[in-house]
């Protein structure tokens, strides 16, 4: 489809080049140069981008509000003009204002609990609470007390609706009392500004009333009231915290009597009347002398035992074991020099007598009675040194205990010692805390009979006599801003309601091609709109190729989304345009007829052409170029009327004329141009300027895409020129018609 990518964003760019459309309609025309005609998509390098992008919101945003201006414009004057009617009917209002320094510096008596555990506050957020405090509802029944402000009439609370409803439901004391003061402090509030500055220690009281005189006497009589209520609750939160520190100091005094008594009692129990500095009751030069002797039974233990183990391993290698006494051990030596020498008298008298000689028996028998001496002596060896083992192990034993047992009373002795260091340092503590709070008690109590206050007036309220409000100039900016405000926001979304096409370059920016627009002109419109609506014709039609050489299309059906769109005029335009340019023009308006409408001349309809009664007409004379073929069957007819026939009388027709226009009926409603499309050069659809939905748009470009009809491109109709135009351009292009053209084309 050329020049247009409506359903189909690829085919924007570059020419279309669909073979079978483009043989067909070379066949058609028996041409070689039938695709000359068709237009050529221009490639054009677009922007890209969010930076682009946010442009043309921006753009379409400022196009909007412009073709909206009327209504900002009418919304400021109505905002200037309320802000008038505000001015002269509000009432002029006269400030007084009282400046109160508060000095935190001073010693507050409710700060003692906080000094005590080292809590650090902002001081700008200790006036931000003291500025509360004089906005408080409080602070304002104390002014109206102080000035029988219930008797004035001008803080009377009025009657309503609502309160004449629920008086029968309330209690006498509410309605009398309660309510009453409320509404008055409700309305004594409304005129009171208070400000504090977070870089100094001011406060400022400001009232605002009618008058001036009352204003000041307002505004001291706030800060006074606020003096008064700050010096009740120092001398209130005094006296809470004396009584709290005395209820502390008795508290105290009685956990220090008892960790007495406690102490007392664990003297009597255990029987330690002190604790030693270093810690233990008992010797512990004992335990340290216990702890070496068994330390030297360990190690006799250790030898004894290594003494019978090298025995054994003595035995057991035929050996004789060593003895430490010295006659033991020539006793031993001798025995074994006696064993010795009767093996080597048994071993000779074997050599020299023989084994059964009884001089060998009698050898024998010696070396078996020193063998025997021998080892009784060996085994007393042997027992007397395990009785040494055995005796030292005891000992050792015995001393394990005896360390064990010092130790045991080392411990408890130095647990008991602990604790007793614990209850005295409880009690020691607890009469420190008693002697600090009773100092803080004397302090509080001491505070508790002044009457202070960490800030005072330093600049009272005077009145003055011009006035503090209201601001005209304010308040007429407010109004005119506020309305313009408005009138924007409403422009906005006016626009938001507008969902059809306004110009061509939102057509090109939906990917659709546009031929141009038609401009909606009256029957008896100036020379000079007549002129701009033909230029117009003129301009859409050497756009849609239908003005220049004869390969241009021939073939050019109309058609529209929707009816009353404006494409019988388009189609009237195109035949009296492509007429002045020398051209024979035969025009067919197969939409169906209406019900009841019947024909001038019945015989020259399409219906007639088409069964073979009548001849196609001859082409016109050039004076009169169009020739004008009518349909008059209804939406019936359509799907007999358009097939063979019709599409050998548009062969007939390319020989006798040089352009064929064929108006169509809507899309939308009916399917004969997506029939009559197949036939034709060139489809131009005719879409209402501001009207047409853009979705409808697309879905029928859509349907003509799948039916394989060439639309050439879209016209805006019925547009108008001074809206649709900046106002610049409008009136610019009408004094250009007017300077330049000729007569004969305004009359």
């Amino acid at each position: 489809m050329s020049g247009l990518a409506a359903t189909s964003p690829d085919r924007s760019s570059g020419p279309d080049i669909h073979p079978a459309r483009t043989a067909r309609q070379a066949g058609r025309r028996g041409d070689a140069r039938a695709m000359d005609w068709i237009p050529q998509d221009v490639i054009r390098v677009a922007p890209s981008g969010l930076r682009v992008d946010r442009e043309a919101q921006a753009w379409s945003t400022l196009l909007a509000l412009r073709r909206r201006a009327w209504l900002i414009i009418l919304l400021a004057v109505l905002g200037a003009a309320a802000a008038g009617v505000a001015l002269a009917v509000l009432d002029r209002t006269y400030m007084a204002e009282a400046l109160i320094q508060v000095d935190f510096g001073r010693e507050q008596p409710a700060s003692v609990a906080q000094s005590a555990a080292g809590v650090q506050i902002d001081p700008s957020a200790l006036v931000e609470d003291e500025a509360r405090l004089i906005r408080s509802r409080a602070v304002a029944r104390g002014v109206i007390e102080r000035l029988a402000l219930d008797k004035d009439a001008a803080f009377a609370p009025r009657e309503t609706f609502l309160s004449r409803l629920t008086a029968p439901f309330a209690t006498e004391q509410e309605s009398s009392n309660r309510a009453r003061a409320d509404a008055i402090a409700v309305a004594l509030l409304k005129g009171l500004t208070v400000k504090n500055d977070t870089r100094s220690y001011l406060i400022a009281v400001s009232y605002s009333s009618t008058d001036p005189d009352r204003s000041a006497r307002l505004a001291n009589a706030f800060a006074e009231e606020y003096l008064r209520a700050r010096i009740d609750a120092s001398i209130e939160a005094a006296e809470r915290t004396r009584d709290w520190l005395a209820m502390q100091v008795r508290d105290a005094r009685d956990a220090a009597a008892r960790a007495e008594d406690a102490i007392s009692a664990f003297h009597t129990q255990n029987g330690l009347l002190e604790a030693s500095p270093q810690g233990g009751g008992v010797d512990q030069g004992q335990l340290r002398d216990a702890m070496v002797q068994r330390g030297d039974a360990t190690l006799a233990r250790i030898a004894e035992e290594s003494r019978l183990k090298r025995a054994h391993e003595a035995i057991a290698a035929g050996f004789a074991p060593s003895v430490p006494d010295q006659a033991e051990a020539g006793m031993m030596q001798r025995l074994v020099e006696a064993q010795a020498a009767a093996k080597a008298a048994v071993n000779d008298a074997r050599i020299a007598y023989g084994a059964r000689h009884p001089n060998v028996e009698r050898a024998t028998a010696a070396l078996a009675e020193a063998q025997m001496r021998l080892d009784v002596e060996t085994k007393r060896i042997l027992a007397g040194i395990e009785t040494g083992v055995a005796a030292a192990r005891a000992t050792e034993a015995t001393l394990t205990q005896q360390v064990d047992r010092l130790q045991g009373s080392l411990i408890r002795t130095t647990l008991l010692e602990a604790k007793l260091r614990s209850l005295q340092a409880d009690a020691s503590a607890l009469r420190e805390r008693a002697q600090t709070l009773t100092e803080s008690f004397e302090r509080a109590r001491a505070l508790s009979e002044l009457r202070t206050t960490t800030a005072k007036v330093v600049l009272p309220a005077q009145a003055t006599t011009v006035p503090s409000g209201p601001n005209p100039p304010m308040i007429i900016a407010g109004g005119i801003l506020g309305a313009i405000g408005c009138g924007v926001v409403s422009a906005l979304l006016l626009e938001r309601r507008d969902t059809g096409f306004r110009s061509a370059s939102e057509l090109a920016d939906g990917g659709v091609r546009c031929l141009g627009s038609l401009p909606e002109i009256a029957p008896r419109a100036p020379p000079v709109e007549k002129a701009l609506f033909s230029e117009s014709v003129r301009q859409i039609a050497a756009t849609a190729g239908l003005l220049g050489p004869p390969a241009s299309p021939q073939v050019v059906m109309v058609t529209s989304v929707e009816p009353r769109e404006g494409k019988s005029v388009l189609m009237v335009a195109l035949a009296r345009c492509l007429a002045d340019a020398g051209q024979r023009v035969l025009a067919i308006d197969a939409s169906p007829a209406a019900a009841g409408e019947t024909l001038a001349d019945e015989k020259a309809t399409l219906e007639r052409l088409l069964e073979g009664e009548r001849s196609l007409p001859e082409a016109p004379e050039p004076a009169s170029r169009v020739r004008v073929v009518r349909r008059a069957s209804g939406l019936g007819g359509g799907q007999e009327l358009f097939g063979g026939a019709f599409d050998g009388l548009i062969q007939k027709a390319r020989r006798h004329y040089d352009a064929i226009l064929v108006e169509a009926p809507p899309i939308s409603l009916v399917a004969d141009a997506l029939i009559l499309g197949r036939s034709a050069d060139a489809v131009v659809l005719a879409v209402r300027w501001r009207k047409t939905r853009r979705a409808a748009v697309a879905e029928c470009l859509e349907r003509l895409t799948q039916s394989s009809v060439d639309v050439v491109g879209v016209v805006l109709s019925r547009v108008n020129d001074h809206e649709g135009r900046r106002g610049h351009d409008a009136k610019g292009r009408s004094i250009y018609f007017r300077r330049h053209a000729d007569p004969v084309s305004l009359s």
